[in-house]
């Protein structure tokens, strides 16, 4: 064993390289773009960054709703209003505010070609408030757009500056909520994207501290009840800690911030790296208890279970690196750094335990009472099994068909706010305004026209566009739809004198004299919005949706395709879905394959590792059914309680596998060391008794250590917490009735 010398040089070189971690914590970041969804080395991302060089993002704005209780049409409210908008665009992030008090009708004076602004609505002069009220309402445009339907509310359109980094977003969050508590206008409702980014990015910050302190908590109960003794209450929450530590400090060092997903890597590496100690000691705890002395305890400690942790380090270090097979950036960074912990815990335990553990030579760990308690349930379970292994093998083959036969009415389906709580206010914010306004998720179509000799504008490719449009607002109810075709339309009805009955495309005739370089200049100026490129061969249409879903949206978009092919086989223009919404429901597309190939690849790395190491295709075998049936259990559960597929959930199937087959290998590694002095039977029984302990322990550790994260507002992380521990507890009975099972009618003599 190491010497005392070299022991405190170990802990000295820790300690000081510890020190130098935690100088890095504070200036960790917590970001949420949601650009990081977006699929890596995609054709459609390749396509989003080229449309939106020509046409700008389509997600830098941000929606306010004001529904005050005197009503909107009234003018201390609308004066109110307007200075709210000013002080929203004296904002140095702000490009343009507008709402219903500073929006202009345009009336066209033909001899100085010229556009003259007229406002809609008077907020200075009361006597006009009700012949206002009812031209804003009859608009063609404003009515669910700016105003709700029923006028009981207004919005604010915000458009922001595209952020560089995510503070900013956050200061332009907190100031924009200031300005609105201290107006004290009326309640209000924001939406979009910067609102959503800081939101999440808090909510991520507070829960770290929670998660971090309720898994302390769970392991030392589970710790104390184990062992009742300081010394192995202290030890893993040691080794753990200093492993998470020095995990985010690396992540501070490669200045990558935490995010909705690697948000649970703290966590998650206390409960799973508590794992190797736990084995270690139990077994250093046994040996003590049968009179060895504690240098020699630890030297067969470590002999008998050093193998066996390297082995579950490196299965679940390949399962978190499976990650790296899909297309999505933080699911790379949450393998990449899950992996980076899980080693680190293997170091620090080999490095801290039997350096520490010297200088408490007599400690006595007292844990007699639970001992024996559950030796004996050991020992009549081994005696259950033993009889009954043939039964139990039926009846897993029946539940692996039975799974496999419910899993494939497992859904694939993304909500962009899937993962808050519907009680949760930004989820009731967006609700809102999506009720109110037709939706608050943008969807865009790029367009681009098929004969380079035609622009945009000509009459045939606004008629086209007429029917396309048409079906968007009446089949695929997208709602505030922008144009080239709505620009000439209200640039013909701004020309005819504001009338409405003009918001149609214009003759021949007008439309060239909309069209002349000077008249076309005048409408882009008075446009908030690019909806046509310089050269007119190419657009883009853009309107809003509610938050449907990515299985519901992607069939929408099908019978999209579908009416082009069939109402318009001819058509002059190709139409594509485009922009940051569609391409987070993408993830659709691509997530059940990549998660299918993941488990694949971490099946058939960790059956090859296993393989090389045990050296017997049977027993690697014998290990991977115990292993696979909880995945299908757990698939079949999701299945049945209607929990649908999507990046955090997916990913519960590669946490899982990679954590649950350590207690297999553990099982097995101790009954290979048991089939070199004694039989099958005596080998598996010698293996429930000694292993089964350290098995039920990092067990019930690791699933009441998830379960923490139940404690979350996101339910992309509960999932991860309830479904994790399900798998924990579908494993261990696995490992304690199933492996057993296999191995007394497969192992013979």
């Amino acid at each position: 064993m190491i010497p005392k010398r070299q022991s405190l040089l170990i802990l000295l070189l820790i300690v000081l390289g510890t020190v130098f971690m935690a100088l890095q914590i504070p200036q960790l970041r917590f970001d949420y773009d949601i650009e990081n969804f977006f699929p890596i080395g995609s054709e459609q991302t390749d396509y989003f960054d080229k449309h939106r060089k020509i046409f700008g993002s389509d997600n830098d704005f941000i929606l306010i709703a004001l529904k005050p209780e005197q009503g909107i049409f009234n003018s201390p409210f609308l004066q109110a209003l307007q200075r709210l908008i000013d002080s929203l665009e004296n904002h140095p992030l702000v490009e343009k505010a507008y709402s219903i008090s500073n929006v202009h009708d345009y009336k066209f004076i033909p001899g100085f070609r010229r556009l003259r602004k007229i406002p809609f609505i008077h907020p200075n002069d009361p006597a006009k408030m009700e012949q206002d009220s009812l031209k804003l309402m009859q608009s063609p445009v404003l009515p669910g757009y700016l105003i709700a339907p029923d006028g009981s509310s207004v919005l604010i359109y915000l458009a922001n500056k595209a952020f560089a980094d995510a503070e900013d977003c956050q200061i332009l969050n907190d100031d924009i909520r200031e300005t609105l508590s201290n107006f004290k206008l009326a309640s209000y409702y924001l939406s979009g994207k910067c609102i959503g980014q800081s939101t999440f990015a808090n909510t991520i910050q507070k829960e770290i501290g929670v998660f971090i302190i309720a898994s302390v908590l769970v392991i030392m109960l589970v710790l104390f009840i184990m062992f009742r003794s300081l010394p192995a209450l202290i030890l893993p929450l040691v080794v753990v800690g200093l492993a998470v530590l020095w995990t985010i400090a690396t992540m501070v060092l490669l200045d990558r911030p935490l995010s909705l997903v690697s948000n649970i890597i703290p966590s998650m590496l206390l409960v799973i790296g508590v794992s190797d100690v736990i084995h270690l000691l139990s077994h250093y705890i046994s040996l003590r208890k049968s009179g060895w002395e504690s240098q020699k305890a630890l030297k067969e400690a470590i002999r008998k279970v050093g193998i066996a942790t390297l082995l579950t380090s490196i299965t679940t270090i390949l399962g978190f690196l499976s990650l790296l097979s899909t297309r999505f950036f933080l699911l790379h960074e949450l393998g990449l750094f899950a992996s980076l912990g899980v080693f680190l815990a293997l170091v620090m335990t080999y490095a801290i335990i039997p350096a520490l553990i010297q200088f408490f030579p007599q400690t006595r760990f007292s844990n007699t009472s639970v001992k024996q308690r559950l030796h004996d349930f050991l020992l009549r379970l081994f005696r259950f099994t033993q009889k009954h292994a043939k039964r139990i093998l039926i009846a897993s083959l029946g539940l692996l068909l039975l799974s496999g036969f419910l899993t494939s009415y497992l859904q694939v389906n993304i909500f962009l706010l899937t993962d808050l709580r519907k009680d949760h206010p930004l989820v009731q914010d967006f609700s809102f305004i999506s009720e109110s306004y037709g939706g608050s998720r943008p969807q865009e179509i790029s367009i681009q026209l098929r004969d380079s000799s035609e622009h945009i504008f000509s009459p045939k490719v606004l008629k086209e566009l007429e029917r396309v449009e048409a079906y968007l607002e009446n089949e695929y109810t997208l709602k505030n739809i922008n144009s080239p075709l709505s620009f000439i339309k209200s640039a013909n009805q701004i020309f005819n004198s504001g009338r409405n009955s003009a918001y149609q495309i214009p003759d021949s005739n007008t439309l060239g004299l909309l069209l002349s370089q000077d008249m076309e200049a005048e409408f882009k100026a008075n446009s908030d919005r690019i909806l046509f490129s310089p050269d007119y061969k190419r657009g883009r249409i853009i309107g809003f949706l509610p938050d449907l879903g990515s299985r519901k949206v992607y069939q929408m978009n099908a019978d999209f395709y579908r009416f082009l092919e069939e109402e318009l086989p001819n058509r002059r223009c190709e139409y594509r879905f485009t922009g940051t919404s569609h391409l987070l429901e993408l993830n659709t597309e691509f997530l059940a394959m990549d998660i299918l190939s993941g488990l694949a690849l971490a099946v058939l790395g960790i059956s090859l590792f296993m393989g090389l190491v045990l050296r017997s295709g049977k027993v690697v075998l014998i290990a991977l059914l115990p292993n696979i049936l909880p995945l299908l259990c757990l698939a079949a559960i999701m299945a049945i309680f209607g929990i649908s597929i999507k990046i955090s959930t997916a990913i519960i199937f590669l946490i899982a596998l990679g954590i649950s087959v350590d207690d297999s290998i553990h099982f097995l590694s101790h009954y290979r060391l048991e089939r070199k002095e004694n039989g099958v039977v005596e080998s598996v029984k010698n293996t429930y008794i000694h292993t089964g302990r350290a098995i039920i322990l990092t067990s019930a550790i690791l699933s009441l250590g998830f379960l923490v994260l139940c404690l979350s507002n996101f339910l992309g992380t509960f999932y991860i917490g309830a479904l994790v521990a399900l798998s924990m507890i579908l494993a261990l009975i696995a490992d304690l009735l199933l492996l057993p099972a296999l191995i007394l009618l497969f192992l013979k003599e």
